[in-house]
């Protein structure tokens, strides 16, 4: 919980919480991997991020897709 409220932080300094709608930190076991947090976007973009393998995984339209983005930057310095 600790690290998602660091993330938060973050995330308002880097200007990109205005559009953020919902944050959810916790632990979820997919089947393909462990998700630890959730951000989900005004523009219904949703980027799941699994702290042990230092990976940020955007959902659109129910498609996977690797997001290399300024946030993905944020949650690699973070751990």
């Amino acid at each position: 919980m600790e690290l998602g409220k660091i993330i938060l932080r973050l995330m308002i300094y880097y200007e990109l919480l205005w559009c953020v709608t919902k944050v959810q930190v916790k632990e979820t076991i997919t089947r393909q991997r462990r998700i630890d947090l959730i951000v989900e976007y005004s523009n219904r973009q949703t980027y799941m991020v699994d702290f042990r393998n230092k990976a940020v995984l955007g959902l659109l339209r129910s498609k996977f897709y690797s997001a290399y983005c300024s946030i993905s930057n944020l949650f690699s310095a973070t751990i």
